[in-house]
């Protein structure tokens, strides 16, 4: 039975699969259930590749809240059983929707298509402006080059670059981190 009450919304991004990683189905469905076990409502943008079923599966089946954002296009067959879907056919609207539900995001390993939507996403919410922090799984080094984008560049103009971008290799101490930030705007 799902909460009617969350501890909070987490806009998470994922790709429906990653090319040469073995353990990654392992990685997505720990993600789900961490998040679920937390008590997270997952909101999750649906096509362009970005259905992430183990990871969907997953928060399911350890009774959380998952919410897609899709285009008329999804295939119902698709989704995971008890999984919530918000249609909005135009993209910029499907952006600003997941911008206004989230209070965070998190980037898992995933194709350009999905960052880039995650991005525009976290942009529309207003960027480091919105205090909105961002949580990159850096797992097989996948956001390595923007991890350095973000401690030679973002950190010079902005506050509390490190409180707002968080990367790391293991998912339970990004969570961990993510956590912390969130409880201290809480």
């Amino acid at each position: 039975m799902e909460s009617a009450e969350f501890t909070h919304t987490i806009a998470v991004y994922a790709s429906a699969t990653a090319d040469g990683d073995p353990d990654w189905a392992k990685v997505m469905t720990n993600v789900g259930m961490v998040l679920a076990r937390n008590n997270v409502r997952m909101v999750c943008p649906a096509g362009d590749g970005m259905l992430c079923r183990p990871l969907v599966t997953s928060a399911r089946s350890a009774g959380g809240t998952v919410l897609l954002i899709a285009d008329s296009a999804l295939d119902d067959a698709s989704v995971p059983s008890g999984v919530l879907v918000e249609i909005v056919d135009e993209v910029h609207a499907r952006r600003q929707r997941i911008s206004d539900l989230a209070e965070a995001f998190i980037g898992l390993p995933c194709t350009l298509t999905a960052i880039q939507s995650l991005y525009a996403s976290w942009i529309l919410s207003g960027g480091g402006e919105s205090g909105k922090p961002v949580a990159l799984l850096n797992r097989n080094r996948a956001f390595e080059v923007f991890r350095g984008y973000t401690n030679d560049v973002l950190s010079q103009g902005l506050e509390n670059a490190d409180r707002l971008m968080m990367f790391s290799e293991n998912f339970d101490e990004l969570w961990g981190k993510l956590r912390r930030t969130l409880g201290a705007t809480d």
